[in-house]
């Protein structure tokens, strides 16, 4: 879901957010997440190629209490309804 710049490059808010992927705080809240919902897509209960998606990004990185309210304003989905998050459908009826 990167938009590159027009020479392939990402821009700084794009490789500020692929190393956050790779943080232990995300791990830690996508596994957690993971689990909470059963390895199944809140959606439509499917069990392949699962993720876990942002709500929003209200909290993404915020100290202390911060690292709660982004695990909870995360949900477990599968690609397809990954990709309709992204493309607008409203998944936070869904989320905890």
């Amino acid at each position: 879901f990167e938009q590159r710049k027009g020479d392939g490059t990402l821009t700084a808010a794009q490789l500020e957010y692929r190393n956050y992927l790779h943080s232990w705080r995300w791990w830690a809240i996508r596994s957690t997440r993971r689990m909470w919902d059963r390895n199944r897509c809140r959606m439509c209960g499917e069990k392949r190629g699962l993720q876990v998606h942002h709500s929003s990004y209200l909290y993404r990185g915020k100290p202390w209490l911060g690292i709660l309210w982004e695990w909870m304003d995360c949900i477990t989905v599968c690609d397809f309804h990954h990709k309709a998050a992204h493309n607008g459908m409203n998944i936070k009826e869904f989320a905890d």
